[in-house]
């Protein structure tokens, strides 16, 4: 009987450990599902210039539609590049420029998969290409690339839309019975970086957003200096970016 017991307790535990191991093997399908995607064609666009710029280890694929103010734009997760050219309308409507990229492992990229330390190197070379200091603006997953660069006195204005503290958070609040915390090999952590921004920030973010908790926006926002928070009422986290733009 003891033994029975022991066995009815232990295959739970077992059966844990392994979706544990299978979760943590595969985190970056579940972090990058952009990445498992085919390559989607990017439609031919007047003005707008696709180039294949240099990274460690391969090259990743980027738009650009050069004017003045240039606006750098880090896309969400599960996006490509082909995704996102309704940012460009949006900025030419304004009279801006844009430029995009995408990250190892996506769309047309060469090389390596995606990892936190490869996405930062893309939004890097971004910037080098556009050879001046953009605004850099961001949804999602770019988020955490744009706070980086800004960090890094890349960016002269940071416009965020849906952004996290860190991926760890965001993990931890959608997978409470995991130990992401422990597991998690590319973290964003923007909420680390935050003091050393020091250019006008705005963050949008949606009180419906099922995604990334909109508390994690205003902590983000109390932690930059000088951040403005603008609570986005009934937006979710897609429907976030369809607004006017700040």
């Amino acid at each position: 009987m003891r033994v029975a017991g022991r066995r009815l307790l232990l295959a739970p535990l077992i059966a844990y450990v392994i979706v544990v191991a299978c979760m943590t093997a595969g985190q970056r399908a579940l972090v990058f599902p952009g990445f498992l995607r085919a390559p989607e064609p990017i439609p031919e666009v007047e003005g707008v210039r696709r180039v294949d710029l240099a990274v460690p280890g391969g090259t990743v694929p980027a738009l650009i539609r050069s004017a003045e103010p240039m606006v750098v734009w880090f896309h969400g997760n599960g996006e490509q590049l082909a995704d996102v050219l309704w940012v460009n309308e949006k900025m030419r409507a304004i009279g801006k420029g844009f430029a995009a990229v995408d990250y190892p492992g996506y769309g047309y990229s060469v090389g390596a998969g995606p990892s936190e330390a490869g996405m930062l190197d893309a939004g890097r070379a971004l910037i080098q290409a556009v050879g001046a200091r953009p605004e850099c603006a961001a949804h999602s997953l770019g988020t955490g690339i744009a706070v980086a660069m800004a960090a890094e006195g890349l960016c002269s204005r940071l416009v965020l839309f849906a952004p996290y503290t860190s991926l760890v958070d965001v993990a931890a609040w959608q997978y409470p019975w995991l130990p992401v915390r422990w597991l998690l090999w590319d973290r964003m952590d923007s909420l680390s970086r935050a003091a050393d921004v020091h250019v006008p920030t705005v963050i949008l973010h949606g009180d419906r957003d099922a995604v990334v908790p909109v508390e994690e926006g205003r902590t983000l926002a109390g932690a930059i200096p000088g951040a403005k928070f603008v609570d986005v009422p009934g937006a979710g986290h897609g429907e976030v970016v369809g607004g006017i733009w700040p």
